[in-house]
């Protein structure tokens, strides 16, 4: 008897070969090398409607999905499949502002997030809309939504800008950083943030007496200012466990350090000093790395 994974494979990828609308990403989801039915989770396929996916072939300067494999590479083209899946299975009203794992995966093979919200009958994936074709089709247990345009893995930059409700305020004071955003946006980095949520960066304002980022950044000086926040990064990805011994890293802002510990029943982290943040949400993936949510913005000596 064929296991349930498989069966939903097969229904799948049967679906999208006899839509006639969707025999392009039927294409790329046989190719691709995808983590695809391994566990027992029913799918959410965003799936590529024929016309947005030739578009997209043509900006690429190829001709069929297999030249896409063969320009980018197994490896990538297996992460932007697998950015169009999803193992929960959602209609569209059941969509709310999220990260959701899908089945592209770091380099690491963990899955990478995207983050989803829902404006009414208009759904946004990593901040950017995704027009929808037809929406809510049962597939055995599975769901397909049809979309007008073609996703891409998000990079730590996107994943940032993308959550409205939580990271706003960090999104805006990436704003004014140089080097800093361009490498939360490099798909060749390998990056571990500690994303301060909007309630904490908001402290850091009041603290500091500044109405805006700009007057913050003008106040503190500019070195001053992006020392800040790369003193809240740190090179490679670091994925949290449910409790963590005390660690010492090296961060991003020249000589400095991040502490981690375990602290009130909290997973605490600290830069040069004893002031801590709550870790609020661990191992959210992006392309180039992992964001951690805490609740404010770490100080410095």
């Amino acid at each position: 008897m064929a296991s349930e994974p498989a069966q939903s494979n097969s229904n799948l990828l049967r679906y999208l070969e006899d839509h006639g609308q969707t025999e392009y990403f039927a294409e790329a989801l046989a190719l691709a090398d995808l983590p695809l039915w391994q566990t027992d989770s029913n799918y959410t396929l965003l799936a590529p409607v024929d016309s947005a996916l030739g578009l997209f072939l043509q900006e690429n300067g190829v001709d069929s999905i297999a030249q896409l494999r063969t320009l980018w590479g197994a490896s990538l083209f297996n992460q932007w499949v697998g950015t169009h899946l999803l193992p929960v299975s959602f209609r569209l009203d059941e969509v709310w502002p999220s990260y959701l794992s899908t089945l592209s995966q770091n380099s690491k093979g963990q899955a990478l997030h995207a983050y989803l919200h829902r404006e009414g009958h208009h759904l946004h994936c990593n901040g950017r809309p995704v027009p929808i074709a037809q929406s809510d089709i049962s597939v055995g247990n599975d769901r397909v939504h049809l979309i007008q345009t073609v996703l891409k893995p998000a990079t730590l930059r996107t994943l940032i800008a993308a959550n409205y409700q939580q990271l706003s305020g960090l999104h805006e004071s990436l704003r004014l950083t140089s080097n800093l955003s361009v490498a939360l946006n490099d798909p060749n980095e390998e990056i571990t943030v500690f994303a301060p949520n909007d309630e904490g960066v908001k402290a850091w304002l009041n603290r500091n007496q500044s109405s805006g980022f700009g007057q913050l950044q003008s106040r503190l000086g500019q070195e001053a200012y992006e020392e800040i926040l790369w003193a809240h990064c740190t090179r490679g990805i670091l994925e949290l466990g449910l409790r963590n011994d005390s660690t010492v890293l090296g961060s991003l802002r020249d000589g400095g350090y991040l502490t981690l510990q375990q602290n009130e029943g909290f997973c605490r982290v600290s830069a040069d000093n004893d002031f801590s943040a709550r870790i609020l949400i661990k191992n959210i993936r992006g392309l180039n790395g992992n964001l951690h949510l805490i609740d404010q913005v770490l100080k410095l000596p």
